[in-house]
C-alpha cells in the first residue's frame, strides 16, 4: 500500500538540507555529513529495521526466517559468533549481492560467497576490511524501501570493529528488533546497548525473547520464562522503553519449520507499524537528528568564539594549570597504580578461592552420587556424568565471575576518582570580578568543573576496553562456543589452542562473563573430556574406580581454568600502561591547543564570521519543531535571512 507523504515530511527534508548547508558553511563539515546520511535515508524513503543483540542470541537465524529462506546462505549461522559485518537485506525484483569495503568500493559476489565475508571463521578480525554486505532480492516479506539489517553481536570481542560498525549503524535504524534468550538474563553490555539505542532516537523497539522452544524440550520451565520476561520488562522501562512489547519466539522453529506463533505475531506487528507510521517515524528522526546537529554546531562555535576572545593572560593562566595538573598526576601515579593493582589482584584472589570451593563441591557431590547409584546403573551413569559435571561447573562459576566483574569495575571507578581529584586541585582560579569562564573548562574540556566529567569519560571509554582487550588477548578460538566436544574440539585444535586474538577490543569490563565464562567452560570441558575419553568405553567399572576418575577429571578441568585466570591477572600491567598513555595524550593535546592559541591569535574578521555563524544557527533552531499540516508553512522571513547569510559566505 502506497502511503502519501505529508507536507510536514517534505518541509522536514527541505529544512534539513538548509541545516546541513549552514553547518557546513560554519566549518563543521563532519557534522554536516552525519546529517546528510539521514537526509539521504529520508529522501529515498528508506526504513531500516535492525536485528540487534549480543552474540549467539539467534539474530541470523531470525533474519533467515523473516526473509523466508530455506538455507543460511544469506545470513550464515555457526557454532562461533558468526556475524562480524553488518548485512543489509532489501527487496528487489532482481537479485544482487555486493561486499562494500572500508574504502567505499563495492565487490560483486555470489550468494554462496557471503559467508566468506561476514563470518569469523572465513574473515577473522575482518581482515578483508568489509564494511557491509548488501543483498537485494525478491524477499516477499520486505516491502520496497524497507531494509532488514543483521548486525554483529554487541559483545563480540573477536574484533574491535564490531562495536564501531554497530554504533555507526544505529543512527539510521528507524526500528530495532532486540534479541535476548529465554534462558539468560540481560547482561550489562546488553543494557548499555539498549541505552545507546534509546539515545539514537530509535522510535520503535521490538523485544524478542528467543529459544522458548526449550520449554518443549524440558530445558526451561514456563515459570522461569515468565520471571525472566517480568525482569526484562523492568529493565526496558529503566532504559527508556516502558511501552516496548515483548515477544517470546523460537527463531529456530520459524526458520526450519516456517511456523512459530511468537515470530508470526512479531512479523505482523512490524508490518502494521511500517504501513501506518513509516513516514512519520522517518520525519521525526530527521527532525531530531537535525536539531542535534544544530545544537552540537552551536555549542562548538560558542566554544571557539570564547577561545578566540580570551586574553593572553587568561590563556597563560590556563596553560599553567595544565602543567600543574600534569605534575600532580605524575606525583600521584605510583599510589594510583598500587591501589589499582591491589584491587585487581584481590578480585582474582577471590575468584580463584571460589574456584577451589567449586572443585571441592563437585568432587564431594559426584562422589556421593556415584555411591548412591545402584550397581546396575553405573554403566549408564558413566556415559552421562561428564556432561553433567560440565553443566554444574558452568552454573556455579557464572555468579562468581559476576562478583569479580563488580570488583574490577569498582577498581576502575577508584582510579577514575583519583585522577579526577588531581584535576580538581589544578583547577583554574579566575580573576575577581571576571566574567570569563575557563577556556579549558568550556573549550578544551580539560579544566575546572568539567574535568571530573572529562576524565570520567576518558576512563569509562578506555579502561573497560583495555580490560576487555586483555581478556580477548588471552582467549583462544574456543571463545563463546557452546560446550560440546563434538563441535568445538575440531575448531580448537585447528587453532592449535593458541591465542589468536590481538588488538584493542570494543568490550567492557563485563568481558569477564561474556568472554571468560564461555572460555572457561570450554577449557574445563576440553580438559575433562580428555580425561573422560580415556575411560568412557569401559563398560564394567567399580564405583570406587569411577569416583577416583571423576575427581581426577574435575581437578584437571579446574587446574586449566585456574591457569587461564592467571593469564587474565597478569594483564593489569597492560591496562595501566595503556591508560597512562591515553591520559598523557589528553594532557599533551590540551597543552598544544593552548600554545597554539597563544601563538596564533584569531583576527577580527575570524571572530566576526564566528558571530555570524552563531546567529545563523540560532535563527534555525526554533523552526525544527514538528507542526501540523493545517498550519501555514513556517519560516519565510527566516529562510530569507538564512539564504542571505549563506550567499554572503559562499
Amino acid at each position: 500500500m502506497k502511503i502519501t507523504k505529508s507536507q510536514n515530511f517534505v518541509r522536514a527534508v527541505q529544512m534539513a538540507r538548509k541545516v546541513s548547508l549552514a553547518v557546513r558553511n560554519a566549518g563543521m563539515a563532519e557534522l554536516a555529513c552525519e546529517l546528510d546520511a539521514q537526509i539521504e535515508v529520508a529522501e529515498n524513503e528508506k526504513f531500516v529495521i535492525g536485528v540487534v543483540g549480543s552474540t549467539r542470541r539467534g539474530k541470523s537465524t531470525l533474519v533467515n526466517g523473516l526473509l523466508g529462506r530455506k538455507n543460511d546462505d544469506c545470513a550464515p549461522i555457526g557454532k562461533f559468533p558468526a556475524t562480524n559485518v553488518v548485512s543489509i537485506f532489501g527487496h528487489s525484483e532482481t537479485s544482487s549481492v555486493h561486499a562494500v569495503l572500508s574504502d567505499g568500493s563495492k565487490r560483486e559476489i555470489t550468494e554462496s560467497e557471503i559467508r566468506l565475508y561476514v563470518t569469523e571463521d572465513h574473515n577473522p578480525n575482518n581482515f578483508k576490511n568489509v564494511r557491509s554486505v548488501e543483498v537485494l532480492g525478491p524477499f516477499s516479506r520486505l516491502e520496497p524501501g524497507v531494509y532488514l539489517v543483521d548486525t554483529p553481536g554487541a559483545n563480540n570481542a573477536l574484533s574491535a570493529m564490531h562495536g564501531e560498525l554497530l554504533l555507526e549503524f544505529l543512527p539510521v535504524a528507524a526500528a530495532v528488533i532486540f534479541m535476548v534468550t529465554a534462558d539468560e538474563p540481560l547482561t550489562e553490555p546488553e543494557k548499555k546497548l539498549l541505552r545507546s539505542i534509546h539515545g539514537h532516537d530509535t522510535k520503535k523497539l521490538f523485544f524478542a525473547v528467543n529459544k522458548v522452544d526449550r520449554i518443549e524440550s524440558g530445558d526451561l520451565e514456563r515459570e522461569e520464562l515468565a520471571e525472566g520476561i517480568d525482569h526484562n520488562r523492568q529493565i526496558l522501562a529503566d532504559v527508556g522503553f516502558p511501552d516496548a512489547r515483548i515477544y517470546p519466539i523460537s527463531a529456530k522453529c520459524y526458520f526450519e519449520k516456517h511456523s512459530d506463533a511468537g515470530t508470526e505475531r512479531l512479523l505482523a506487528d512490524i508490518q502494521k507499524m511500517v504501513a501506518a507510521e513509516r513516514f512519520a517515524i522517518i520525519e521525526e528522526r530527521l527532525r531530531a537528528r537535525a536539531q542535534l546537529v544544530l545544537d552540537t554546531c552551536h555549542t562548538q562555535l560558542e566554544v571557539t568564539l570564547g577561545e578566540s576572545r580570551a586574553t593572553k593572560e587568561e590563556l597563560e593562566t590556563e596553560h599553567s594549570m595544565v602543567l600543574k595538573t600534569r605534575d600532580d598526576l605524575c606525583k600521584g601515579r605510583a599510589q594510583r597504580e598500587r591501589q589499582f593493582a591491589q584491587e585487581w589482584d584481590d578480585a582474582f584472589d577471590e575468584l580463584n578461592g571460589a574456584l577451589r570451593v567449586i572443585r571441592n563441591q563437585l568432587g564431594d557431590e559426584y562422589s556421593a552420587l556415584i555411591e548412591r547409584t545402584a550397581d546396575l546403573n553405573v554403566p549408564s551413569l558413566t556415559q552421562t556424568i561428564h556432561s553433567d559435571v560440565a553443566i554444574s561447573f558452568s552454573e556455579r562459576l557464572k555468579p562468581k565471575m559476576v562478583v569479580c566483574e563488580a570488583r574490577l569495575t569498582e577498581a576502575q571507578r577508584n582510579m577514575t576518582m583519583a585522577v579526577s581529584l588531581s584535576f580538581l586541585k589544578g583547577g583554574p582560579t579566575l580573576r575577581p570580578g571576571s566574567t570569563n569562564v575557563s577556556i579549558l573548562q568550556d573549550g578544551l574540556k580539560v579544566g575546572g568543573a568539567a574535568l571530573p566529567a572529562l576524565i570520567g569519560g576518558i576512563v569509562s571509554a578506555s579502561l573497560p576496553g583495555l580490560v576487555g582487550s586483555v581478556m580477548a588477548a588471552a582467549t583462544p578460538a574456543v571463545v563463546a562456543a557452546t560446550w560440546n566436544p563434538l563441535t568445538w574440539l575440531p575448531a580448537l585444535f585447528s587453532a592449535g589452542g593458541a591465542t589468536v586474538l590481538t588488538g584493542t577490543s570494543a568490550v567492557t569490563v563485563s568481558a569477564l562473563s561474556v568472554i571468560a565464562l564461555p572460555l572457561s567452560v570450554g577449557i574445563f570441558g576440553l580438559a575433562t573430556w580428555r580425561a573422560y575419553s580415556s575411560w568412557k568405553g569401559v563398560r564394567k567399572m567399580q564405583k570406587n574406580e569411577l569416583q577416583s576418575k571423576v575427581i581426577t577429571m574435575v581437578d584437571d578441568g579446574c587446574d586449566q581454568v585456574a591457569s587461564q585466570f592467571q593469564n587474565y591477572r597478569k594483564g593489569k600491567d597492560r591496562v595501566l600502561r595503556e591508560f597512562n598513555e591515553l591520559l598523557e595524550q589528553e594532557i599533551l593535546r590540551a597543552d598544544m591547543r593552548l600554545v597554539g592559541l597563544m601563538e596564533n591569535r584569531p583576527s577580527p574578521e575570524t571572530i566576526q564570521r564566528l558571530e555570524e555563524s552563531i546567529a545563523l544557527i540560532g535563527n534555525q533552531e526554533w523552526r525544527l519543531q514538528a507542526s501540523t499540516d493545517n498550519e501555514t508553512p513556517l519560516g519565510t522571513a527566516q529562510m530569507a535571512l538564512i539564504d542571505s547569510v549563506l550567499s554572503k559566505d559562499s
